[in-house]
């Protein structure tokens, strides 16, 4: 058993109690308490107000007037501890007048509010309606708080993520609209509806991600102005003009390989080079850590994210798939001083190990002498069988210590997250490590050490998580 006072130095009512079949029991009424117990997590910390309401004591007519500041909703635990309180009202009186749970402890009140400033979600009447003589005055309130006492998050603003203020005739680029809540928090599930005027649009609607974010494709019509509206139920349409000149250069896409082997596959974190024409209207290198994501007023987007650039030339830009770009399709977007390319289709891989190749099809790879000096493997400067060997590579997928897309590895070492395992010669060797290089951008090595073959050259497989790397070639010298 237990029993409690719940309130403060004002006036305290308890208008309903239900008790769901644990024994928490749930209670809704009005306080004129500033210091009225809420919980840390309450949805609304502090006393909103008073006054309008004039509920008469005796009834109609009699002598002096009770104001009920504000509602509050309340639970209690079957021991009688305070699981949650808060209070639930605007500048003038509210009050919770009755209560119900649901089967998942969601919470319904219902009450009546003089208040123009209530708290709303999703609200079938947006504005206070006004008040008469007799009590109860105002108008009547019903909110339902899910399990830990939170007004279900609705839609509150809309806004246009990085749309380019200009482009040209034929030029396609993504229109992303940001959801979020009155807090600002981002909204998932949202569906946004999408028009244009001097554009043609890939889709009409789109629903928000769990960044709260929707995207659709534009492509731009003919010189003049583009409109682009954006639509989400409640709130206000948002609109915004894109200049469109005549066409010129729009980035081409050719083609997206591996940075080091220069074939398909490709996975988070790894090397990549884009082929194609008019990507950039000059050459420009980064200069600084982390990589830039723009980069000569080139910017390379992967789904929805910026990707770090090393170089970027007219037919060719280097960058890193960021760690963010989950493994599926995903479509690149090159955007050259507002003008975007057509999407390009790829697929990332979980892992996708390249080895880095020089004159041809040779790996990059150093031989480690005995005195922890290394040189570059060639045919006139092959390992000795038995001897450590470094094999650069990229495309090592998810990291067990995470390394920030754009920036360079560093201690403690990161390995992949996916099994790997080293041939050479088509032998099984055992790695005495497979990782990313300290002080390098995206850039992993397997040192191994070289078993028993004969002189010559040998390819070396690297493979993570079942995907194999391409065969690159080393030279061994074998022992006399």
């Amino acid at each position: 058993m237990y029993s409690t006072y719940l309130g403060g130095s004002g006036d305290d009512a308890a208008s309903e109690v239900v008790v769901d079949s644990d024994g928490n029991a749930y209670l809704a009424g009005y306080t004129l308490s500033t210091e009225f117990p809420v919980s840390a997590d309450a949805l609304q910390k502090t006393f909103a107000g008073f006054g309008g309401q004039g509920l008469a004591v005796g009834g109609p007519g009699a002598e002096g007037a009770v104001n009920t500041g504000d509602a509050f909703v309340l639970k209690l635990d079957a021991a009688g501890r305070l699981l949650y309180s808060s209070f639930f009202g605007g500048s003038a009186d509210d009050i919770g007048m009755s209560l119900a749970i649901d089967s998942a402890r969601n919470i319904y009140v219902g009450g009546v509010t003089m208040s123009g400033n209530l708290t709303t979600a999703s609200p079938v009447q947006a504005s206070y309606g006004g008040a008469a003589s007799l009590f109860p005055r105002g108008d009547a309130f019903f909110a339902k708080f899910d399990f830990g006492g939170k007004l279900a998050g609705s839609p509150a603003k809309l806004s246009f993520v990085d749309i380019p203020t200009a482009g040209v005739t034929g030029g396609v680029t993504p229109v992303t609209v940001l959801v979020s809540d009155a807090a600002n928090a981002p909204l998932a599930g949202v569906p946004v509806s999408f028009t244009a005027v001097g554009a043609t649009l890939g889709a009409s609607a789109a629903t928000s991600d769990a960044q709260g974010k929707a995207t659709v494709q534009a492509t731009l019509g003919a010189a003049g102005t583009a409109t682009l509206t954006a639509t989400v139920a409640g709130l206000p349409a948002l609109t915004a003009n894109i200049t469109v000149q005549p066409a010129g250069a729009v980035p081409v896409i050719g083609g997206v390989v591996n940075g080091a082997s220069f074939l398909a596959p490709i996975a988070p974190g790894s090397w990549v080079t884009i082929g194609g024409s008019n990507l950039s209207a000059a050459r420009a290198d980064a200069t600084a850590v982390p990589l830039p994501a723009t980069l000569g007023g080139v910017r390379v987007r992967i789904n929805n994210s910026d990707a770090p650039l090393l170089f970027v030339i007219d037919g060719q830009i280097n960058l890193q798939i960021p760690f963010e770009v989950a493994p599926g399709n995903a479509t690149v977007t090159v955007i050259r001083n507002g003008v975007s390319s057509a999407p390009f289709p790829i697929t990332v891989l979980p892992a996708a190990p390249g080895i880095f190749l020089y004159n041809g099809n040779r790996a990059v790879a150093q031989n480690v002498a005995d005195d922890g000096s290394v040189s570059l493997n060639t045919p006139e400067n092959p390992v000795g069988v038995s001897k450590l060997m470094l094999v650069y590579f990229t495309g090592q997928g998810a990291l067990d210590v995470p390394v920030a897309s754009g920036a360079a590895a560093g201690v403690p070492l990161s390995r992949p997250v996916a099994s790997y395992s080293v041939t050479i010669g088509g032998k099984p060797v055992t790695p005495d490590f497979v990782g990313m290089t300290p002080g390098n951008i995206a850039l992993g090595q397997a040192n191994v050490r070289i078993p028993e073959l004969e002189s010559g050259e040998h390819p070396v497989v690297i493979t993570i998580g079942g995907q194999a790397s391409n065969a690159a070639m080393i030279s061994v010298r074998r022992k006399e």
